[in-house]
């Protein structure tokens, strides 16, 4: 079994893995032999066969009969804990005298649970050889070899189960019935002989074994399912009531009480990653869970091993923590695992991967015994990898490769070196960023607007009146509502002179905000390219520029004395620069609450 790691001692599983992996995987070594890929168990029966005592039901498609064994007579085991049962056993993948054995129990609750792998009678690969025959000669018409080889199956197996029921009369191999049916080549013969225990007589007839024979009663129930997995290819209407399967994984997870766990809620568009053979499935299978189990009970499962393991060094604790970490990089919207995760690094652990990556991004070799190099020595590898790049987001990531290192050397020195060298290159991004904010972003030039554009620079720069304009929208800062009583120089302000300063605000707003969108975004452009300088560099090409809404434009360039333009937009002579600044003025002013001071 793969979750197995010496006969003495196993990894403790969850009982919903139990039912749906273990099982399923514990494969007879010579049965695995004959199978071309790594096989796992599809348990089935036969929809008119009896169940018979406790759980039992047959591999699809190896033959193997698997019995489970639970003392008592309880319709369904559940366990104490709300999780399910948490099972640790030994499950023994040779055969001995036909059969695997294996026990495991619950350190929970203490169920015990006994299972009993038979190998099937009839082997892979007389089957397999069966089916070569029959559907090789019509390789251009496949559904009639699949007809030709479900006449001889069901034929062989109406024949075995009138031997079972005491009918002991020969098979004729020069009668026409049996001859078409049966064509009793090479690979039927071997069916019968090797397979079935018929015995030739008289150079012509093969007879069944003699008396009560359990072989052949086996062998006559993994017909039935050969039969049954052979109709599923042939159109319905040709299918026969007899051979029909039942799917018994389910009912068996009933009967243990380990169906209800929680599972995993797939997002959209995200399927749930597994594969034979690789790291995700074998991190699975280490902690012992299903690969559609919910985070927390995945973080259950790992809190249960490491209960029953609390060491932090030696292989299992790596290995296990290794598996964490797999599962918890490929699920990266669950924040339990994240978390779990950082906290298992906090005592001490560290992922496999990620010394490797450290290791070979430091010395250029992923294998190296990281244990065996001297602190000193690393410090000085890490400072000339440091002084080889002048990009931050390089650095930073040669800092972390260092601390990764300091954790698995267990260094508390040279972690502390790495969480310093950290943040001295996080102090010189937040001194570098809070430089670079302070700076304007350019706007663009729209006829003849050079002093307008420094006006609104200006005014942008100034942090009160910038907060104010921004909080346009709030209901109270600015006369939203469009008051009457405002006065200027004496006289009350209509409410047209009202609804354009306030529309002034608005455009004003407009414009901050894509000052500061556009500054933000020259900014993560720059770290994305690490280019070493500032957006606002020119010849850069992320320099950012926004350019004023023509509307505002018109409304500072616009004498207040009869509301309309100076010039018409094809020239756009301007005014000079404290007239302009003094409609601005003006025009926020009018914006104001009829109660505010002018102060403000």
């Amino acid at each position: 079994m793969g979750v197995v790691d010496s006969p003495a001692q196993s990894i403790g599983v969850l009982g919903a893995y139990f039912v749906k992996t273990q099982l399923s995987e514990w494969v007879p070594v010579d049965i695995g032999r004959q199978l071309a890929s790594q096989h796992r168990h599809i348990w089935v029966r036969l929809s008119d066969t009896s169940r018979g005592d406790n759980w039992q039901a047959t591999c699809r498609d190896c033959l193997c009969h698997c019995q489970v064994i639970v003392p008592g007579s309880e319709s369904e085991y559940r366990c104490i804990d709300q999780d399910g049962h948490h099972f640790h056993g030994t499950f023994s993948p040779t055969p001995s005298n036909g059969s695997c054995t294996g026990s495991t129990h619950c350190c929970k609750c203490g169920l015990r649970v006994t299972g009993v792998l038979r190998v099937p009678v009839l082997q892979p690969e007389l089957v397999r050889s069966l089916e070569r025959a029959r559907v090789s000669p019509h390789s251009h018409h496949p559904t009639q070899g699949m007809r030709d080889l479900f006449s001889t199956v069901s034929t062989l197996f109406k024949i075995t189960k009138n031997a079972c029921n005491g009918d002991i009369r020969p098979i004729k191999t020069d009668s026409e019935k049996p001859r078409m049916l049966l064509k009793f080549d090479v690979p039927c013969i071997r069916l019968l002989e090797e397979g079935l225990g018929f015995e030739l007589r008289l150079g012509n007839e093969y007879h069944p074994p003699a008396g009560v024979n359990g072989r052949l009663e086996r062998a006559r129930d993994e017909l039935g399912l050969i039969a049954a997995r052979i109709q599923r290819k042939l159109p319905e209407s040709e299918r026969l009531p007899g051979f029909l399967l039942e799917y018994e994984s389910e009912r068996l997870g009933r009967w243990l009480g380990a169906h209800a766990y929680e599972r995993r809620q797939q997002q959209m568009g995200l399927a749930i990653l597994s594969g034979s053979g690789t790291a995700i499935d074998d991190a699975y299978r280490r902690l012992g869970v299903p690969e559609d189990a919910s985070d927390a009970v995945v973080a259950w499962a790992y809190r249960r091993q490491v209960e029953e393991d609390p060491e932090t060094v030696g292989p299992l604790a790596q290995r296990r923590y290794d598996c964490l970490s797999t599962i918890a990089a490929v699920r990266t919207s669950s924040g339990e695992l994240i978390a779990l995760v950082d906290s298992e690094r906090d005592r001490g652990l560290v992922a496999s991967a990620a010394v490797q990556a450290a290791c070979a991004a430091l010395f250029g070799d992923a294998h190296l015994d990281i244990g065996a190099v001297d602190s000193d020595m690393l410090r000085e590898v890490f400072l000339a990898r440091l002084g080889e790049t002048h990009k931050t987001q390089a650095k930073m990531e040669l800092a972390a490769h260092l601390a990764i290192l300091a954790c698995a050397k267990c260094d508390r020195r040279l972690e502390d070196y790495a969480a310093e060298v950290k943040l001295g290159i996080e102090t010189q991004v937040v001194e570098r960023v809070n430089t670079w904010v302070q700076l304007p972003v350019g706007l663009t030039n729209i006829g003849n607007t050079c002093y307008l554009n420094c006006m609104l620079q200006c005014l942008f720069s100034l942090v009160p009146i910038r907060e104010a304009v921004l909080r346009f929208g709030d209901g109270s800062t600015w006369n939203e509502g469009c008051e009457l009583g405002r006065r200027d120089s004496g006289r009350m302000l209509a409410e047209e002179e009202v609804r354009r300063a306030l529309k002034f605000v608005a455009l004003l707003r407009a414009l901050f905000e894509s000052l500061v969108n556009r500054r933000a975004e020259a900014w993560s452009a720059t770290l994305a390219k690490e280019s070493g300088g500032y957006p606002l560099a020119m010849g850069s090409p992320m320099f950012p520029v926004v350019t004023p809404d023509r509307e505002l434009a018109d409304m500072l360039l616009t004498a207040p004395s009869d509301g309309q333009p100076t010039q018409a937009r094809a020239g756009l002579q301007q005014q000079d620069v404290d007239e302009c600044m003094a409609q601005c003025v003006s025009l926020l002013g009018h914006a104001l609450p009829p109660s505010a001071d002018n102060s403000s």
